[in-house]
């Protein structure tokens, strides 16, 4: 199993809290961090409320180690 890194951005667009999760594997990140252009793949998630509740929690589902689905709970 490969390292990972996986990142949880919050962002408020328009009165709604939305989150962006990224993941890219751990060689990845390093380069992406010293600026290093490697065209690595990378996997996204935009994770917002459907109403206007607020989420209250996050699942992150796993598959040797790259996430696969994103499950969010609202208040």
């Amino acid at each position: 199993m490969s390292k990972t890194a996986i990142h949880i951005i919050s962002d408020s667009h328009q009165g709604k809290d939305r989150y962006l999760i990224i993941y890219m594997g751990k060689e990845a990140y390093a380069d992406f961090l010293i600026g290093k252009d490697n065209n690595s793949p990378m996997t996204a998630f935009d994770v917002h409320p459907i109403e206007k509740n607020k989420i209250t929690s996050f699942y992150i589902e796993l598959n040797d180690g790259v996430p696969m689905r994103v499950t969010a709970t609202e208040e």
